[in-house]
Order: structure tokens, then C-alpha cells, then sequence
């Protein structure tokens, strides 16, 4: 470990801070190459085409957009975005393209999102998938057309060794490798993560102190297309409501009706209309349609383990120690934001219609609340690996 990690480490610790991982070895170019960043709109992918600059990259801007609905009172959110685009790139002299990837959103990311959901037992993350299919695989090879590298603002880092690895950012609140599990080993090659060393409060002041125009621009949260909208109105307009019996978990009764399962999710309040009592769900009946819901903090919103399906191994395999042993102990994540929390993983192989697959389940050191099928679980080694990650089944 190198000394100013070891004396970052050290004053962090003394502080009772989460020690960060190491930022030794991370991966920087340093021959000046031409490198094209990602600009949302928004301070981080800004910082990240400043920086990059200023170790002296040829450096082009590229904003792409997959969406194209307006919101109820007319306004598109992204054209504000191009305009940030636009001045943030005068301000830096840097020249800019856009590009739509609106037909494959809809393909790859919005459509399986919405089967998903129509399925009833599912809460699907499309967060993760764009990454996967829109970020780092389509805007990547656009990139690679016009560059050497694809450059984005997010909060991670990439760490050299016998092998490009994905490593967590110096700032454990930002961090979003959680988000970058399914992108594969050869997207992350070509990729840079300028301000996966800095702190948030690192780039905010470095955005202020060189003027760019977004520099007090409110962060942008949530799932792109849906702008300012109740998520559930906006799933309305595609997924038909259903509705159905609320069915409390210890007596078994109809306490309610709710309006169809695609819009509730495990550990949510059910908002029961009529009760005083605060009531959550538990889980979904697909078969019923009816939510069994229970009143209060009840132990049946814990769960102390998990499987985990589809899984994308960022290396192309397990890691060494679980081939080997069948187990793993790991840090996991299962939501964002949050922090990584340690669990054991399990490997074993399991024989389904005279086929053998390999099944992966998880085992938390502490119960975690609300965990929902067809979200997304992060596995991670203890000093800040991401490893990949797959899709949740309970």
C-alpha cells in the first residue's frame, strides 16, 4: 500500500471514517490520447472532460439521448441538458457531437424493463441494464469512432494489475460501481473514470473555482424518462392496472385492495386507504394477485439470504477462492445508495431437467429488509473489488 493511502487511511481512521480503497495502481493514461467524454449536463462528467484536458488529451465531447417524450407540462428535460452541454463545452473550448440511441433504449433497456414488471414479482433496476447495453456498449462504440478512449463522470474506479478491474471510488457516498456491474471486461478497457479519486465536495469546489456554467446545477436523480412524474403514474401509461386483494400476513384477511402488483414493491408502505396502522409489503401472490402486507417493523420483511440469477462475472469467471472452495466471504450490495455490507457467497451445482447449472446464493452476516426479486445484487471483494454482479431472486 502506498504511503499517502496509508496516511489517508490512517487520518480517516482516526476520524471514524469508512477506510476508502486504496489508490494505488489505478488505472490513468499517460500518453495523451484522444478521449471522449460522455457530458450529461451535469458537474461530474464536466469535471472529468476538465481534468482531462488539463493532462493535456485531445478531448470531444458527446451527449447522447434516449429519450425523446415530453413531460405533461411540455418541458423536455433534455434539451436543458444540451444547453449545459453547450455552454459547458464553450467554457472548456472543447468541441461536442450528440448522438440518439432513443430505438435501442426502447430495444434493450425500456422493453425488457417493462416484461419485467408485467410479470408481477418483479422489480427490475433499468439504471444498470442502460449501463450495460446503452452506456458502455453503444455510446462506447461511437466513442471508439471518434477516439481512443470513452470517458464518463461516474464515481468508480479502474484498477491495473494482470487484469482491468473495477474498483470502488475514494468517495463512499458517491460511489456507483454498483451500477456498473453488468458492463464487460473489454468495455472497461477503453473506459476512464476521471473523478473516481476525488470527493464530491472536490468537484463541486473545482467546478466553482473555474466558473463552468453548471456549476451550481441541481444533481439529477431517479430514472431518466421519467422526469418529475409519481413513478407509478408513469407505469401506468403502459402497464395496465389490475387490481387486487391487500392480504394481511398473520390473520390472512382482505384488508384492502390495492391497484396491481407491478406497482408496489417489497418492503414499501402499502398505503392501505381507510387504516390508521402503518401496513408494509411482504411479498407479491403472483397466481392470487394479491400483496401480503403485514402492520409495523415484522420479521418476515427480513431476509437472511438470497439467490442470485444471470450472473456477469466482470473477469469472465468467479473469483479463484470460490472455484476452489464453493464459498466466498464478500462485501455485497444490494440497493443504491448504501454501503457495501459483508455476506458469504456459496456456489454449488444443481441438476434442472437433466441439465447442470450452477446456482449462486447469498448469505448475510445481518438480515437485510426488503429484498425484492429482479432487483440487482453487487458482489464485492473486502478491499473494494466489484466483481460483477446479477439479478436477485427470493
Amino acid at each position: 500500500q502506498c504511503q499517502a493511502c496509508s496516511f489517508s487511511m490512517f487520518l480517516r481512521g482516526a476520524l471514524g471514517q469508512r477506510r476508502p480503497p486504496c489508490t494505488r495502481n489505478i488505472r490513468t493514461v499517460t500518453t495523451k490520447s484522444k478521449v471522449v467524454v460522455a457530458l450529461s449536463g451535469g458537474v461530474d462528467s464536466s469535471i472529468a472532460a476538465y481534468l482531462l484536458k488539463q493532462q493535456g488529451h485531445e478531448v470531444i465531447g458527446l451527449h447522447m439521448s434516449n429519450w425523446s417524450e415530453q413531460e405533461e407540462k411540455g418541458f423536455c428535460t433534455g434539451q436543458e441538458d444540451l444547453k449545459y452541454v453547450n455552454k459547458v463545452c464553450q467554457h472548456l473550448d472543447i468541441p461536442f457531437q450528440t448522438v440518439s440511441f432513443e430505438k435501442e433504449y426502447w430495444v434493450d433497456v425500456f422493453e425488457p424493463m417493462l416484461n419485467q414488471y408485467q410479470g408481477g414479482n418483479s422489480t427490475p433496476n433499468p439504471d444498470i441494464l442502460c449501463n450495460r447495453e446503452i452506456k458502455f456498449k453503444a455510446l462506447l462504440e461511437k466513442a471508439l469512432e471518434l477516439g481512443d478512449f470513452l470517458a464518463t463522470g461516474h464515481y468508480a474506479q479502474l484498477r491495473r494489475g494482470d487484469e482491468i478491474q473495477l474498483a470502488e471510488a475514494v468517495d463512499e457516498k458517491k460511489d456507483q460501481t454498483y451500477f456498473l456491474m453488468q458492463v464487460t471486461k473489454a468495455s472497461l478497457e477503453k473506459t476512464l473514470f476521471p473523478v473516481g479519486h476525488l470527493l464530491k465536495s472536490d468537484v463541486k469546489k473545482i467546478a466553482e473555482e473555474i466558473g463552468l456554467p453548471n456549476a451550481t446545477k441541481k444533481e439529477s436523480m431517479g430514472i431518466c424518462f421519467i422526469g418529475k412524474r409519481k413513478f407509478s403514474d408513469f407505469l401506468s401509461e403502459y402497464i395496465p392496472r389490475t387490481p387486487g386483494n391487500f392480504v394481511e400476513i398473520e390473520t390472512g384477511k382482505v384488508i384492502g385492495q390495492h391497484q396491481g402488483l407491478p406497482f408496489y414493491t417489497v418492503g414499501q408502505g402499502a398505503n392501505i386507504g381507510g387504516l390508521q396502522q402503518k401496513y408494509y409489503v411482504v411479498r407479491k401472490d403472483v397466481q392470487n394477485n394479491n400483496i401480503i402486507v403485514c402492520e409495523g417493523e415484522h420479521p418476515a420483511l427480513y431476509s437472511s439470504s438470497l439467490e442470485i440469477k444471470n450472473m456477469h462475472w466482470i473477469s469472465g469467471e468467479p473469483p479463484k477462492e470460490l472455484q476452489q472452495n464453493h464459498k466466498l466471504q464478500c462485501r455485497y450490495k444490494i440497493r443504491h445508495p448504501g454501503t457495501p455490507k459483508e455476506g458469504t457467497l456459496f456456489m454449488k451445482q444443481s441438476s434442472k431437467n437433466g441439465e447442470s447449472e450452477t446456482v449462486l446464493s447469498l448469505e448475510f452476516d445481518k438480515a437485510e429488509r426488503g429484498v425484492t426479486t429482479g432487483q440487482m445484487a453487487g458482489i464485492y471483494s473486502m478491499d473494494g473489488i466489484c466483481f460483477g454482479g446479477g439479478e436477485i431472486h427470493c
